[in-house]
């Protein structure tokens, strides 16, 4: 009698465990269920936000070949070499803006092709240099070099502005003899201020950078003769 006893406790004790062991088991899966709903509304919310129109695509401008000037310049470049171009001023790939308190803001939705040392080294190649080619065989040339100091829009003066140093080395038998640098500053005025007007102005700004570049490459190969 005693052995049947003892057996029906125990048997009464499981009972008791599997059912607390399913009460305490109940809210986890509860829980579980409702971290799995707050997901895919949250989900279905990111997908609705996307196709509202609230996303947009940057807009990506490039820097347009000079305008036809007619007949070539009368005058001819001596051989000369092109870097290095470097960009110190700060922007990127991204328009930048400068506020009238001196805030940089960079605009995330408007970029070039290029970053800024590669679009002036090659509206260099296409303008300052004429088409010369990068490497110099001879013995007597001229190197230029470029950095830029400055690369951005100011939305106090409505304008795009362009700084950029210009170093010319004169080299005499493969050898240095001579350099002379020049600090070259673009403004371009834009109306409205749109991404498409601010490219237009710097746009201005590198041609107007790069036939300076020109000029001061003329200038120390007629003092080189």
């Amino acid at each position: 009698m005693t052995a049947e006893l003892l057996h029906r406790r125990r048997r009464n004790a499981d009972k008791e465990s599997e059912m607390k062991e399913e009460t305490m088991t109940r809210p986890g899966i509860r829980l579980l269920c409702g971290m799995l709903f707050l997901t895919v509304l949250l989900l279905l919310f990111a997908g609705c936000s996307l196709l509202n129109g609230s996303y947009r695509e940057p807009e990506v401008f490039d820097l347009p070949a000079a305008a036809d000037q007619g007949a070539p310049p009368e005058e001819k470049l001596p051989e000369c070499t092109l870097g290095p171009v470097r960009n110190l001023s700060g922007a990127d790939r991204r328009f930048l803006f400068r506020s009238g308190t001196g805030r940089m803001e960079p605009d995330e939705y408007s970029r070039w092709l290029l970053p800024p040392d590669q679009m002036l080294e090659r509206q260099l190649r296409e303008t300052a240099l004429a088409g010369r080619p990068s490497e110099s065989g001879g013995r007597d040339y001229l190197q230029l070099g470029a950095e830029i100091r400055r690369l951005e829009f100011n939305r106090t003066t409505d304008e795009a502005q362009l700084d950029v140093e210009f170093t010319v080395r004169v080299f005499r038998d493969r050898r240095a003899v001579r350099s002379v640098s020049e600090v070259v500053r673009c403004a371009s005025p834009y109306s409205d201020g749109s991404a498409a007007e601010c490219a237009a102005a710097m746009t201005q700004c590198f041609h107007t950078a790069a036939e300076a570049a020109r000029n001061l490459l003329l200038q120390q190969a007629k003092v080189n003769q």
